[in-house]
């Protein structure tokens, strides 16, 4: 994944996926920097009239992460040793956490 022209090759993939609707857990950075590029548009334009336009361009990233937020996934077709792995993966809880993260330090 590369940032080449706003990262086209990634937007055209993702967009290829949803289309045949393939559940996927997008890269939250591009919609992080759309969401930036947006709020930067003024909110009222000269007159004094709201900014329908990125009222619009808002609307639609949300519409967008909500459609990623709503998808299922179904562990039905992977690989038997891939799902035990997940299965089996340990649980801590925020102190164990707390006390990993400091022998990190």
């Amino acid at each position: 994944m590369k940032p080449i022209k706003n990262y086209l090759l990634y937007r055209e993939r993702v967009r290829e996926l949803r289309g045949q609707g393939i559940p996927l857990i997008p890269y939250l950075g591009v919609y992080l920097k759309d969401l930036t590029f947006i709020d930067e548009n003024p909110s009222y334009l000269d007159a004094g009239l709201i900014n329908f336009e990125k009222v619009e361009l808002l609307g639609e990233l949300m519409m967008e992460i909500e459609y990623f937020q709503q998808q299922t996934f179904s562990l039905a077709n992977v690989e038997k040793p891939i799902v035990n792995y997940l299965n089996c993966l340990q649980v801590l809880n925020e102190e164990e956490l707390w006390e990993m993260s400091k022998k990190c330090q």
